[in-house]
Parts: C-alpha cells; structure tokens; sequence
C-alpha cells in the first residue's frame, strides 16, 4: 500500500513538472529566435522625438533557419505627432494607389500638416472601385464599416496615444447629416429619417442619385454636387449644397420640412452623409483593417492564436508590413523585405520577435508580399525607404501615416457637462499664429483658458479649436481639436403610407378618350398604376407631374367601367398590389356632326392615321412603362 502511494506521488509529481516544461515550451517556442550580424546602412531623425533606421542582419528562427534580412523602420513619439489613415478616394469611392502617391496626396488635402512617413495599410479587394478587405475611416469619414470573418479592425484617434481593436463592427441605423462652415468646420448634425422618401412633418431625409421622383408639396429638396457618392456597405456622400430642386431627377438632394434646417441649406452648406460606427469604435476617427495581431501585450502568438489569412501563411517567409506600439507613446512603422536576394521576408513569428526587439509591446501585421512600402520624407523629399520587391509600386487601397502639424497646440483634458466645457491650451512651436475658438460655427473670444456655457443640452454642440497662420501670403487654418458636446438627437423614422384617394377624370380626344388619375401619395410610396376595364384589359399609366394618364381608342357609343389597380412599396423589401374599392365609369358619345361613311373617307382617312399615331405611341409608352416597372421589380 506504501509503495503503491510513493508511485501514485511520484507519477502526479513528474506529470506536473511535464506540463509545466511542455508550457513553458510553448510559452518561449519563439525565444530561440535570434537577430545577429547587424549592420545600420542609413538612419537619421524626420523631427524632433523621431528617427529612422534601415539595416541588414541575419534572423534565426525557433527552428534553427538562417536567413539574411533587410529591415526599415520608424519612430515617432505621438506627444507632437499624429498617426492617421489615409486613402485616395474620387467620387465613386476608393482610387488605387501607391503609399507615395498617398502621402503626397494627404499634404495636398491638408494644409498645415506634414506626412513624417507612411506605410502601406490593410488587405484590399481589386474591384473597380478598389475595396478594402475590412473596415476604412478617414478623417472621422467612414469609408467601409463592416470587417471581413476573418479579420478585426484596429482604430486610433489622431490625437491621442490610444487604440482598439474590433472583430463585429457596429454602426447608427440612422444616417447622420454633417453642416460645414466656409472653414470646413462641423457646426450642426442631425440624424435623417429616410433615404429615397419624402419627410413627414418637421423630418429631414435623402435621396441618393439612383431615383427619379417628383417632389411633394410643402417639402423643401436642395440638390448636392457631390464630391463623394458611393457604398461599399452604407452610402457615403459629401459635397456642397446647391439651388432648390422642384424634381429629383438622379440628383443626390436633401428633402426637409424642419425650417432650421431649411434655412441652413439656403445658405449652402458643405455637408456630409453617412451612418457612424459605434460600439468600441465610437468616436475613433481612424480606421484600419490588420490581418493579425502577433504581439500582444508583450507576447508573442503563436500562429494557431494569430489566424491571419491561415497557420501557412504565419509561417511563411515573405515581406511584410507592420505597424507597433509601445508604452513610451512611440508608434513604429516596419518594413520588411523578401523576394530578392538576401532579403529572405520573414514569418509572423519572427515579425512579432523583431517588433519586440525594437521596443514595441503591441504590433499588428498588415498587407504585405508586393504591397510592402514604408515611405519617409527626407529633407522636404518624399522617398521610399525600403527595397519594395515590386517596380513600379503595387497600388493599394489605404495606408497608415505620422504627420506633424506646422502649429502645435497641447491641449488639457477638458472638463465637459451636457451644457458647458472647459479646458486649456498652449502653442509650443509657433508664436506667430493664433488660435481661434469657434461655438456651433461662431468665433468667441476668449483666453487661454476656455470656459464655455449656456450650451443646449437638447442637441449636439460642436466647439473647434483652430490655428490659423501665414503662409506664402496666404492664411492656413488648422483644425487643431473638435470637441462634440452631447449625442446627436436621434430622428424618428419617416413612416411609409399607403397611397390613397385615388380619382379619375376622363378627356374626350380626337378618335376616343384620355384617362387621367391622381391620388394622395405623400411619401413617395406608389411605384405602379393601371387602368383595368370591364373586359379585363389592363392598362398602365405613365406619370406626368402630379398625374398619371393614358388613352383609349374608341368608335361606338357605350359606357366604358374602370378599376384601379396600384403597386406600392412601404419596406424596402416587398411591393404589394392591390386593387381600389371604388369603380369609375366613362360614357363615351361620338360626335352627333359625324357619320362612319365621314370618318373613314375624310382627307384620305386622316383621323385613322391619327389614331394609328396615338395608338402608336400609346403602345411605345406602355411598352417602356412596363419595362421600367420590371427593371425596378428585378432590381428590388
């Protein structure tokens, strides 16, 4: 019995020390990683608190593998910088480009900053337009909201040293509408009601440019020329409001019959449409989709934990893209090369080691192989750092930047209540500009230190601060901060109704009569209307204005009876057909002056060839009617 429990303790006691051996093998599986042999070939500083360094060496991996590398990276401490994403976009969405070609075009887009450097962002899609693999926000600008399964977002505000990641996007169910002063400052938001409908009472709504419609009495439409239309997976727009519309013919235009709103319109706004993420995301103003995370917390993953595109692929040597973080508030940006001679690419094991030799304590892994491009901006010059494996420079859809502003402004955490705020600020690099508060879109005077009340609790409130300057004659302003003081209200959806009340005239013509309806249609939902007659021949009619109307050919006297048969969509998903209760009739006479013998010889039957014309075109109409009608089925 002894002997037996000495076994029974002895076997627990080395099974116990085998998995923690086992653990602790696993734990290091990427400690026997090793950077030897290096050799600095170019390093300087792009400004103060940042430099940047390429060099070549020799990693060995965990499983005892050589491989000569050629490595570039970036730091630059976000206590004066900024890191920002950044893509191309033209009206239709995302442009195709190189990370140079990015970085020049955000200096274009944004006066008073400039790129430190940059490095190619997330996978992408090679549609035309491009897409992004997983979510994009620019600029506060929420490109792509939704993620690919695989994958999750990573998301930063430009103006602090903080980050999170999300695997399930959420976003508003709401549009959001966005007012811009000649400044380009927000100065209203309002949540909209609708898209393609008309408002209820004291509503606003949109429509997107894919409808034609006629307007509805007592609602104010302001057509948008529109400096951005598209939908990856929510519309984005923005532009600037122009004339009063009296038809929506394909024109993105906003419908209002809020006065507030329509008198800010009148003046003509640049504004912005879209739905805001929320969640963890809210109020991150930059976006970016990363295919892993291999250093987490200071530990490396191993590949099961990293996922990525696959368990291959983490192993894989190739060139690769990296960006990291570590608890100093540095932000690194890293490339590594492959594909060429001695510059093997590395795995994901050996790219989160490397990160972590650096000094990063987080680090995410982004598109890489042909994609891999760091670009820095050497003595007012744009440059690519590393040895890119591809010539010309793959395009890609976004990237990540550091840019530094020219005016730099610290700003204390301010002290915010749903009617007041208060906080200070302090240049540190530029004693000639000034720095302007602006209210809801209304410059105040005031000091250094800022106390703002009496602020309506019942909306948004938006106060900006801005550093305006002289530049080769000109004045730069710079949105230094936006502080948004309260939720936007939410609007209550526009209810869709049924048309109703629906009435017939009837016109007599040469050769037989015209039919002409009306009804009340106040939000737009009617999307089809025939005539059915007492033979049960149905007829479309074709709208004209507020009216739809048709003809009828007629040669004898009688009584012709009439149903109204009406298609109408209130969801975005059915479109329901019915059939009006009450029967209108027509009793048609012909002229007593005429005879058969008349209507038939008169001028080489003159009236018969009319009444092919109009029996021609009737059948053209309808014909056309008909089509559209199916077209817009299909399309639902």
């Amino acid at each position: 019995m002894m002997n037996n429990k000495i076994n029974k303790i002895v076997f627990i006691f080395f099974l116990v020390i085998s998995i923690m051996l086992v653990t602790k093998i696993q734990v290091n599986a990427a400690s026997n990683i090793s950077l030897s042999n290096k050799v600095i070939t170019t390093e300087g500083s792009l400004a103060t608190n940042s430099n940047y360094q390429s060099f070549t060496s020799q990693i060995t991996n965990e499983a005892g593998v050589t491989t000569n590398q050629n490595i570039s990276y970036v730091k630059v401490n976000l206590a004066s910088a900024r890191v920002v994403t950044s893509c191309v976009l033209d009206k239709n969405g995302i442009v195709a480009s190189d990370v140079l070609t990015i970085a020049k075009n955000y200096e274009q887009n944004h006066p008073g900053y400039e790129v430190l450097a940059a490095i190619n962002g997330g996978y992408f899609f090679t549609y035309n337009p491009y897409e992004t693999v997983n979510a994009c926000v620019v600029d506060g600008n929420v490109v792509k909201a939704n993620n690919h399964s695989k994958y999750f977002s990573l998301g930063f505000k430009s103006d602090k040293i903080d980050f999170v990641t999300s695997k399930v996007n959420s976003f508003s169910s709401n549009y959001y509408l966005t007012f811009y002063d000649a400044n380009h400052l927000p100065f209203k938001e309002i949540q909209l009601s609708g898209e393609n409908i008309a408002p209820a009472s004291n509503q606003t709504t949109f429509y997107n440019g894919t409808m034609t419609t006629t307007v509805v009495n007592n609602v104010s439409y302001f057509e948008v020329e529109a400096l951005h239309n598209f939908s990856y997976d929510n519309i984005f727009i923005d532009g600037t409001v122009k004339a009063p519309l009296k038809t929506i013919n394909r024109n993105v235009a906003i419908a209002t019959t809020d006065e507030e709103v329509k008198t800010i319109l009148e003046q003509q706004p640049f504004i912005r449409i879209e739905r805001k993420l929320t969640g963890v995301l809210k109020d991150y103003d930059n976006v970016i989709g990363p295919g892993s995370q291999p250093l987490k917390n200071g530990i490396i993953q191993t590949p099961e934990e990293m996922g990525d595109q696959s368990v291959a692929f983490c192993k894989g040597r190739d060139p690769r893209s990296s960006v990291g973080f570590d608890n100093e508030g540095n932000v690194y940006l890293c490339a590594i090369d492959g594909r060429q001679t001695n510059m093997a690419g590395i795995s994901l094991t050996e790219e989160a080691y490397l990160m972590q030799e650096l000094g990063c304590v987080n680090a995410f892994n982004l598109d890489g192989g042909g994609s891999t491009e760091l670009v820095i901006k050497e003595n007012g010059t744009f440059k690519v750092f590393n040895k890119a494996c591809e010539t010309p420079y793959r395009k890609v859809t976004d990237a990540i930047l550091i840019v530094i502003p020219k005016v730099q402004v610290e700003i204390s955490e301010p002290v915010i209540t749903n009617t007041s705020i208060a906080f200070n600020y302090q240049k540190t690099n530029d004693s000639n500009s000034q720095i302007n508060i602006y209210v809801n879109g209304q410059k105040i005077t005031t000091t250094e230190n800022v106390k703002i009340d009496n602020l309506d609790p019942s909306t948004s409130n938006f106060v900006n601060v801005v550093a305006t300057y002289q530049e080769d004659g000109k004045e730069i302003n710079i949105l230094i901060k936006t502080f948004q003081i309260n939720d936007t209200k939410e609007a209550s959806k526009t209810t869709l109704v049924e048309p109703t009340n629906f009435q017939v005239e009837f016109v007599k013509i040469s050769g037989g009569f015209e039919a002409i309806l009306s009804c009340d249609d106040p939000t737009s939902t009617l999307s089809a209307v025939y005539l059915v007659d007492q033979n049960n021949n149905r007829q479309i009619l074709l709208k004209d204005g507020d009216h739809y109307h048709t003809t009828y050919q007629a040669s004898t006297n009688m009584t012709y009876t009439f149903q109204v048969v009406y298609r109408y969509k209130i969801n975005s998903i059915k479109v329901e057909e019915k059939t009006y209760q009450q029967t209108f009739s027509y009793e048609y006479k012909e002229d007593a002056s005429s005879s058969d013998t008349e209507k038939t010889s008169s001028s080489n039957c003159q009236n018969c060839q009319k009444s092919k014309g109009t029996l021609i075109f009737a059948t053209i109409g309808t014909l056309t009617s008909l089509a559209f009608v199916f077209l817009k089925k299909a399309k639902q």
